[in-house]
């Protein structure tokens, strides 16, 4: 009786899963018929000579030079393995890339599935993630192949380390590492992981202690001398004063805030408010103080 109502769950789980892949396929299928865009596409792909060698001279290219001064060689390299395959057909590039959408989309569910939530609300969470009209410019636009790769990774670094701390197994320990290493590969914005891992301490009521902190070791050792080939380049003394600069943070903060909740208008380039006497910085630090005081 007990494994038929295994069977069942797992049944359950596999048709949300199923039913969430299929929509999100759906909606994004359109993208399958694009082509490459002069922005970014050019640079990252279609005028990159290091995509047109599969061998090992230039794969060691790939992992040695930068991509407008951004290290991301596994997005390159994932850029030969097509061209070897499939040359400059772009319909091979969209498709890659929202098949790697759906498996981020999917581990979103298992993500929130470990973290107790039932098999609607995980499928409502991760169609949320995956059908959301920010998500269109990293499905849609090929250049946007690191987003898709360092999500995947930095999602599977997450899951894993939740596994760890659930089911205590020193490999799923060593497999978040690992991932977190690849994520960075993809690109810099993995740097984040190890003070995420921290949240996640929390969320399971970890004891605080020195071990906690040590685990983290491996992360930092590995991810910071591979983020800093890009940040050595965007390294600069600051233009703003102190002052200026939070106010910047804060409102970058709010804006991806209110884009999560409203996202209209839609476009590549977003200005920020020419002056900092703007209201709209005035109302970014409200929303903030709002914001950090429903998490207290």
């Amino acid at each position: 009786r007990r494994w038929g109502q295994l069977m069942v769950k797992q049944m359950k789980t596999i048709f949300f899963m199923g039913v969430l892949a299929g929509l999100v396929f759906a909606i994004f299928s359109p993208c399958l018929r694009g082509s490459f865009l002069y922005w970014d596409d050019q640079t990252h792909l279609v005028n990159n000579i290091d995509v047109r060698s599969l061998n090992w001279e230039g794969i060691k290219n790939i992992f040695s030079h930068e991509v407008q001064k951004t290290h991301i060689p596994l997005a390159v390299l994932s850029y030969a393995v097509e061209f070897y395959f499939a040359g400059m057909n772009p319909f091979v590039y969209h498709l890659d890339n929202l098949l790697l959408h759906l498996m981020n989309v999917l581990l979103v569910f298992m993500l929130a599935r470990r973290f107790g939530l039932s098999l609607l609300a995980a499928f409502l969470s991760a169609l949320i993630f995956g059908i959301h009209l920010t998500a269109v410019e990293p499905v849609a636009w090929v250049a946007s192949r690191k987003d898709m790769l360092y999500t995947f990774f930095y999602l599977l670094a997450l899951l894993a380390y939740a596994r760890f701390l659930t089911e205590e197994d020193r490999r799923y320990y060593w497999l978040s590492v690992l991932a977190a290493v690849l994520s960075i590969l993809s690109k810099p914005m993995g740097l984040s992981l190890p003070l995420v891992l921290f949240v996640f301490d929390w969320y399971w009521r970890r004891r605080a202690s020195w071990m906690m902190v040590l685990e983290k070791i491996p992360y930092f050792v590995l991810i910071i001398p591979i983020a800093w080939m890009t940040y050595r380049y965007h390294v600069r003394l600051p233009g703003l004063s102190l002052g200026g600069g939070l106010l910047t943070w804060i409102w970058c903060f709010v804006f991806y805030v209110r884009k999560f909740v409203w996202p209209f208008p839609c476009v590549p380039i977003y200005q920020m408010p020419a002056s900092f006497s703007n209201a709209e910085f005035f109302a970014s630090v409200l929303v903030f103080i709002l914001l950090v005081g429903l998490v207290i």
